[in-house]
């Protein structure tokens, strides 16, 4: 007995979605409400979002207070942001070094689109207490962008909709193709 064209189409199908979904990954490292201490203070990084992947703005929020949890206003923190290179030190390269100032609230708020996956290394330099003080943060930046995700899925509907439209082309009834 022949087969049935429209089995072999969801067959298709089927293979097409179980390799789209084995394919996808399954992990994402989520960084948030980190804490760094030093002789006098507390730095807590809080990010948004937690998760970071390529090509999204992310907006970092550095918290400084003291061992007593008040909040160090009006501090000058130069911030300085590192592309690490894993295993070799001498090949991170520096992207950014700029000095801010603390709010009212002991906050620096920052910007940032990565472009790359990668490590990057968050330095803070600081005085407080009378004292130089130093504090890091190192994040991990994802390659796949939701924008990747949305491809995936809309290359999975694409498929979705081609099998329909090839059940259709190739069911047969009677000897004829039907519409």
């Amino acid at each position: 007995m022949p087969e049935y064209e429209g089995n072999r189409a969801v067959r298709w199908l089927a293979l097409f979605l179980l390799l789209g979904f084995a394919l996808s990954p399954i992990s994402a490292d989520a960084h948030g409400g980190m804490q760094q201490n030093t002789d006098d203070a507390v730095i807590t990084l809080y990010q948004e979002p937690l998760s970071l992947v390529i090509g999204e703005h992310v907006a970092l929020s550095f918290v400084f207070s003291d061992k007593s949890d008040n909040r160090l206003r009006n501090m000058p923190v130069k911030l300085t942001l590192i592309d690490t290179y894993h295993g070799n030190a001498k090949k991170d390269k520096t992207l950014l070094t700029k000095t801010y100032t603390t709010d009212a609230n002991g906050i620096i708020n920052f910007n940032y689109t990565f472009w790359k996956p990668n490590y990057y290394d968050f330095d803070l330099d600081f005085r407080a207490a009378n004292r130089d003080q130093q504090a890091g943060f190192l994040v991990q930046v994802s390659g796949l962008s939701w924008l990747a995700y949305g491809l995936m899925a809309g290359t999975a509907a694409l498929g979705a909709g081609l099998a329909v439209i090839l059940i259709r082309k190739r069911t047969t009834v009677s000897g004829r193709r039907s519409v």
